[in-house]
């Protein structure tokens, strides 16, 4: 988590110096836990579906609702990959 919230310039001079697997391993690990464990913003779009549906709760509602709660940490994890294929030398 402290290596996700250093300055913007403290990242990017992680990237620079060919060192960004700690910056993309702590970046996995708390999309991880956002996935699991999801923010307040991301709670309350999801449950703003929900009461807009009222007691009928159909498939794609459902799905809606995994998508809003899971906004951040997904965004979190393809930033991730987005840095781990960038780093990669493959």
């Amino acid at each position: 988590f402290f290596i996700q919230r250093l300055h913007d310039d403290y990242k990017q001079s992680l990237v620079d110096a060919d060192c960004p697997n700690p910056l993309i391993m702590a970046a996995i690990l708390l999309a991880e836990f956002q996935l699991l464990a999801p923010s307040w913003a991301d709670l309350d779009r999801g449950f703003s579906l929900v009461k807009k549906a009222g007691s009928f709760i159909s498939p794609d509602l459902a799905n809606d609702f995994v998508m809003a709660i899971s906004t951040s940490g997904r965004q979190l994890y393809d930033e991730a990959m987005k840095l781990a294929r960038e780093a990669s030398p493959f």
